[in-house]
């Protein structure tokens, strides 16, 4: 249990570190609000996606103009 909770801190870690080194590359971020779930919470996965797929209907206008 202890070595998952690492994990998932090594990994919240590793993306914001990477949101940041990419932040002049990237129009905009998308990032879903998760509440405390972590990255090795493979169980909420669902859960994941619906808040995933929300968030993308709500920037749809910003995903498409930003394809064209």
């Amino acid at each position: 249990l202890m070595m998952m909770e690492i994990m998932d801190v090594l990994e919240c870690e590793r993306s914001e570190r990477r949101k940041q080194e990419n932040r002049g590359l990237i129009d905009f971020w998308l990032e879903p609000a998760l509440g405390d779930m972590g990255h090795t919470e493979i169980k909420k996965i669902g859960f994941a996606c619906e808040q995933g797929y929300a968030l993308a209907q709500e920037n749809m206008k910003k995903i498409k103009k930003a394809l064209q």
